[in-house]
């Protein structure tokens, strides 16, 4: 996409969120907006040399509705070959490189609300990597050579995804609890969507959402916030603004039209299952509870690992050394969506699915009850908030989780204060979340062909 215009595009003076004293030895942060709509985030950080970078886009899964499935997935593949192009044939980018090469990679993700680009590097070339991003994500046409090539990479992953029982029982999951939405299929699409999006559709979908008005960007860095705002403006002031694409939210309960979803697996010989609930929304103090409901499943010492009986009732002849290599049991991370939930997976002989079912909620009914002795939720709760220290210490990490807040539209100064209200969570607030949310559990379970006509009625 090329600029419309070199206009005189700043940054708004007014500092709309600012806080001090950050742990790890940064100073604060600042939010503002440049005139073209480009929200920055800009945080100065002096505990490590180096310079971290978080570019999002607010486009949703629900744009697919519009008949552009998956090009978000599609433009971030073409986007990741035309940068590695620059980095090898434009030796004015050499010491970027030198910096990716040396653990400062670029990293691409395609997420249900948004996609995102991250990256880190010498303080030094900051300047260079914001010219290289902009001018890729903003400034360059599709390339049809590269679109071509990226479209052959996802066909293949996608190809090689759908024949993961664990991705297709994953994906049954989510629609048995968003129905037949957006937000319920791959992000990454089918080999046939992705064949059908024709060149002209792809720029078309990119000059309507890829604009800087529908566009985040955070750097976490040594250098001071007015400096690293004048990079910013150097590099993203000059793009037209577009019409911003606010995310939405919707309540899954109100989107739920099968509780059970089931698909056929003609490889495995297992029932692969996926059961959950959803949780409220980021931000909220019920999705800290489903944290730490997480964790009190997840990990060496979490009840899924000590739960023999619900082992036994997988009816899976596992020898003690397979069970170390693959364990069939596991708690799904609660990541940070619009729909976030709280799951579990599992893998199962195909006759013992009802009794792993009733095993899998007796979990979630003991949350239910309240039965958390204090000690396992203040194990639970310091995991917890371990996590989050460690990401308030990495500059990615933390230009990444800045950035997340802003693409689902959460004041990002609440990163500071996440941890002081998991601290702050009681086992009433566990009951009261999970008596709120766990009156539909939703389930995904793909079956051997030859069960699936007798077994799928049991759920």
């Amino acid at each position: 996409m090329r600029a419309t215009g070199r206009g005189r595009a700043g940054i708004s003076l007014g500092l709309l969120a600012a806080l001090s004293c950050w742990p790890g030895g940064a100073v604060g942060f600042e939010r503002a907006v440049l005139d073209n709509g480009l929200v920055t985030v800009v945080g100065q950080n002096t505990a490590a040399n180096v310079a971290a970078v978080f570019v999002g886009f607010r486009v949703s899964a629900a744009t697919e509705t519009q008949g552009y499935y998956p090009a978000r997935a599609l433009l971030q593949e073409h986007d990741r070959s035309r940068l590695a192009e620059l980095l090898e044939s434009d030796p004015g980018f050499s010491p970027v490189a030198v910096d990716l090469q040396a653990g400062g990679r670029l990293r691409f993700n395609t997420e249900w609300d948004y996609v995102q680009l991250a990256a880190t590097c010498t303080p030094q070339n900051l300047d260079l990597l914001l010219q290289l991003v902009a001018r890729v994500i903003f400034a360059d046409s599709l390339s049809p050579e590269l679109a071509e090539a990226a479209r052959q990479r996802l066909t293949q992953h996608s190809t090689i995804s759908q024949a993961q029982p664990p991705e297709q029982a994953y994906y049954l999951f989510r629609q048995a609890m968003l129905g037949e939405t957006p937000a319920a299929r791959p992000v990454f699409g089918d080999p046939e969507s992705i064949e059908a999006l024709t060149l002209d559709e792809l720029t078309a979908f990119r000059q309507r959402y890829f604009v800087a008005g529908n566009a985040a960007i955070v750097i976490v860095s040594p250098q001071s916030a007015q400096e690293i705002g004048q990079l910013v403006q150097r590099s993203f002031g000059s793009y037209r603004q577009g019409r911003p694409s606010l995310p939405t939210t919707a309540d899954p309960r109100s989107l739920r039209q099968s509780d059970v979803q089931v698909g056929s697996d003609s490889l495995s010989g297992l029932a692969t299952v996926v059961l959950g609930v959803a949780l409220p929304p980021p931000g909220t103090k019920g999705f800290r509870v489903g944290q730490v409901l997480h964790q009190i499943l997840a990990g060496p010492q979490g009840r899924l690992r000590r739960d023999r009986a619900l082992l036994r009732s997988l009816a899976l002849n596992l020898p003690f050394q397979l069970l170390v290599k693959r364990f069939p049991l596991r708690a799904l991370p609660v990541t940070l969506e619009a729909n976030p939930y709280l799951a579990i997976y599992a893998e199962a002989d195909p006759t013992a699915l009802e009794s792993t079912r009733r095993a899998l909620l007796r979990h979630f009914d003991s949350f239910q009850e309240g039965s958390i002795r204090p000690d396992e939720l203040v194990r639970a709760k310091q995991r917890v908030i371990n996590d989050m220290a460690l990401t308030m210490q990495r500059p990615t990490a933390l230009a990444t989780r800045l950035g997340q807040y802003e693409m689902l539209g959460l004041d990002c100064t609440g990163v500071q204060h996440d941890a002081a209200q998991v601290a702050a969570l009681t086992i009433q607030d566990i009951v009261d979340t999970v008596n709120d949310y766990s009156q539909h559990y939703y389930i995904g379970v793909l079956l051997p062909d030859q069960r699936l006509g007798s077994t799928g009625r049991q759920l």
